[in-house]
């Protein structure tokens, strides 16, 4: 399964699971309309699956994070996500997002960590060196989605092997 993992922001993390990652830039500059940062994600995203290919998008789920004194950027973060969606959806893909408690939980074992201890669990536990805290992220997304991808496949396949076959009953009318 290929996987494109996407850390939504202004400066959006990206990793792919054949090894590319990085920031893709959505800032709009004065004179263009804010729209345009959400067009240039969806065409990324495209251009991303025509080089790359993938099979499922996964993103940071963080429409919520920002807190109640950063409206403007709540709303950025949940318009990004809208786009991933509806262009997985375009693609004929499936996508899923994942809290971001739960994804510094799976890195670095606390919920609450903090971007340096993200940043340097990336190194000590991926061989990753970084300091972008952005590409950090995404590639920790990419590490989730790929542990639970792999670990609903065993399930998947243990429920196979342990099936029992029921035979099947007359009918009676």
């Amino acid at each position: 399964m290929r996987i494109l993992a996407l850390d939504p922001a202004n400066a959006c993390g990206f990793a792919h699971s054949d090894g590319h990652y990085g920031v893709w830039n959505l800032t709009t500059s004065g004179t263009e309309h804010a729209g345009r940062r959400l067009n240039r994600l969806a065409d990324l995203i495209r251009q991303a699956h025509a080089d790359w290919g993938f099979d499922r998008i996964v993103y940071e789920d963080a429409g919520f994070g920002a807190g109640r004194g950063q409206l403007h950027t709540m709303a950025m973060h949940n318009e990004l996500r809208g786009i991933i969606k509806a262009t997985a959806c375009y693609l004929g893909l499936p996508f899923e997002g994942y809290k971001p408690t739960t994804i510094k939980k799976f890195a670095t074992g606390s919920g609450n960590a903090k971007k340096p201890q993200m940043i340097a669990a990336l190194k000590t536990r991926l061989g990753i060196e970084t300091t972008n805290d952005n590409i950090a992220d995404a590639l920790w997304i990419l590490e989730l989605a790929k542990s639970d991808y792999h670990e609903a496949e065993k399930v998947k396949k243990a429920r196979q092997r342990t099936a029992v076959v029921k035979p099947k009953q007359a009918r009676m009318f």
